[in-house]
This record gives C-alpha cells, structure tokens and sequence, in this order.
C-alpha cells in the first residue's frame, strides 16, 4: 500500500513497506481513521504514525513513536497499482 524511506538522523536510509495490517492497526489506534480519509487527506502526522507501525512490525524500529518521529525523515509513495475501492465506478 504505502512504500516509505526512512532516513534516521545518525544512519543509513531504509525501505519499510506498510501493507493493510499497518493500516487496520493504524485505524484502530486513531479514532476516526480510515484507509479512504487516508488517502484523500494525506497528513503528515498520519503517514509517520503508518510508517511507525509497519517499522515495528517489520523489526527496524526499536523506540517510542515520539523517539521516531524526533530522528526519521520520512519520504513516501502510495504503491504503484493500488486499486483504492473508493475510486471506483467514478
């Protein structure tokens, strides 16, 4: 779904895929939050707080989400191919 590099302040820059799991984990922790609001609100906040989870998940993250958010450059592209449902028969 998303394809984030991330860029920490004293290392080398890494690829962290977050797929639906990241996402359903990050709706559940975030009132209100959906896939669709999403990708039509791109906030900054919310695409460091996907990328945080699919960090940890992923084991290339070991901190708080305060700690990642000091220390990552985050740079991201929405996966080529992706069929957003909420796009569809428009």
């Amino acid at each position: 779904m998303f394809k984030f590099t991330l860029t920490p302040e004293d290392g080398a820059p890494f690829e962290v895929d977050a797929d639906s799991r990241d996402v359903l984990q990050w709706e559940k922790r975030n009132k209100g939050a959906t896939l669709k609001r999403l990708l039509e609100e791109l906030a900054m906040a919310d695409l460091y707080k996907v990328a945080y989870i699919a960090a940890k998940r992923q084991n290339k993250f070991d901190g708080t989400p305060d700690e990642f958010e000091a220390s990552v450059v985050l740079d991201f592209d929405v996966e080529e191919g992706y069929d957003d449902p909420s796009q569809r028969g428009r």
